[in-house]
């Protein structure tokens, strides 16, 4: 399975890669523009540091840009706060919203959980 990973934070997104790829997954990481891909991933993480203005405008275009592959979204911000938006980013067609920091466990479940549900 590949896994498209979009994450900013070097150090963040070794570690994340070393998580997938241990759980069998191989992944492709960008820290922003997704370039044309070779092969379509099965999932798609994409980290940002608020869900909504800009960020939701880039989910929004990764829904669109790949309608059939799940996206879970990695944020920063406050848990209460990824509550308020979660319905907003549901509308925009995401699997799955994970508040940092969370587990290893707890990233490979969503990953796990939007696989099974499709996008």
């Amino acid at each position: 399975m590949h896994i498209l990973l979009i994450e900013d934070d070097a150090v963040m997104s070794a570690l994340l890669e070393e998580w997938l790829a241990s759980a069998g997954f191989e992944v492709t990481s960008t820290t922003g523009a997704v370039a044309p891909l070779p092969r379509l991933p099965n999932a798609i993480l994409f980290s940002i540091v608020d869900v909504r203005g800009p960020g939701a405008l880039r989910i929004d275009s990764l829904c669109h840009e790949y309608p059939r592959v799940p996206v879970v979204v990695l944020s920063g911000q406050q848990p209460h706060s990824l509550v308020n938006s979660a319905g907003k980013i549901g509308g925009l067609g995401v699997s799955a919203v994970l508040a940092k920091p969370f587990t290893k466990v707890e990233l490979l479940t969503a990953v796990a959980s939007a696989l099974d549900h499709g996008g």
